[in-house]
């Protein structure tokens, strides 16, 4: 099994979608995809959500260009005798979205619940796109909303969620398991057990990748991004910073408290603070041989 993971500046565009569909391609079956939201949406997701109760014409504004934005790539990926259905599913996503910014604006409340259900659409989206994109020239290609798989405990506050892992692992060697070819899976997103969308927070598509890989035995993982790997320093703000060969976990993990922001510091629960899982694999265009 091999788990790929995107972030959102690998599906920024029609032009990088192609590309995340030649690496998917090449690099065999089975496989499972993690993808993020597109780069910028779930900040725009967020906007929306702070916005929703004092400014609702700034909400609609949001709205109206992340609409744009998803169907223009849609034109661009997809012949037109092939699109109807997909505009149709996407139309529906954009549609209850739409219904609950609308609920949150007329009730006066925007609770943390609603912050992680309204964010939760971003990976939706893409993750319904890349994989209609790839079954156009993949067999067998599903695409799986990580609710289903991931399990946490209630939460207090949007993007910290607490990972039930054993479950989680039954869950995902149930779904995944028999016969997967290839399979898109949201990241970022899970649900409780009274199927309340939670939510991972920042880069939680890392955390999903990793949790998927660890309760499939995953023989590796790769984390697709725009930078060579972990640097000594924030490569925007230190353009020749080199990058670190070696780190342990102890040593990634104190990066990631730090917020380092190429990988997840989130560990398994409360009392086990220590034991996180991390996946370092990133690669830049054009990438090296896998080991």
């Amino acid at each position: 099994m091999h788990i790929m993971k995107f972030g959102g500046r690998a599906l920024k565009d029609s032009t990088a979608i192609k590309r995340v569909k030649e690496l998917v391609l090449e690099a065999g079956e089975p496989i499972v995809v993690v993808v993020a939201a597109l780069d910028g949406v779930t900040d725009k997701l967020y906007d929306a959500a702070r916005s929703v109760l004092t400014d609702y014409d700034t909400t609609r504004e949001i709205f109206t260009h992340l609409h744009s934005r998803h169907l223009k790539l849609i034109e661009e990926l997809i012949p037109p005798a092939s699109r109807s259905s997909l505009i149709a599913e996407i139309q529906v996503l954009f549609n209850d979205l739409e219904d609950i910014l609308h609920g949150v604006n007329l009730v006066r409340q925007c609770s943390q619940g609603s912050i992680d259900l309204i964010l939760c659409y971003g990976v939706r989206f893409s993750a319904r796109i890349l994989s209609y994109y790839l079954s156009l020239h993949a067999d067998d290609c599903r695409w799986l909303d990580a609710r289903k798989l991931i399990l946490t405990y209630g939460t207090s506050a949007p993007g910290k969620a607490v990972v039930k892992v054993p479950e989680t692992y039954e869950r995902i060697r149930a779904q995944l398991r028999p016969q997967t070819k290839l399979c898109i899976v949201t990241g970022s997103v899970a649900a409780d057990e009274n199927g309340v969308t939670t939510g991972l927070g920042r880069k939680g598509a890392d955390f999903t990748a990793s949790l998927l890989g660890a309760a499939l035995d995953a023989e590796y993982i790769d984390i697709w991004s725009d930078v060579d790997g972990i640097f000594t320093a924030d490569p925007a703000l230190v353009p020749d910073a080199p990058t670190i060969r070696h780190l342990t976990y102890e040593e990634a993990q104190e990066l990631a408290y730090f917020e380092a922001a190429i990988i997840h510091p989130r560990p398994f629960n409360r009392q086990r603070k220590k034991k996180s899982l991390f996946a370092f694999a990133t690669f830049t265009n054009p990438p090296p041989q896998a080991p």
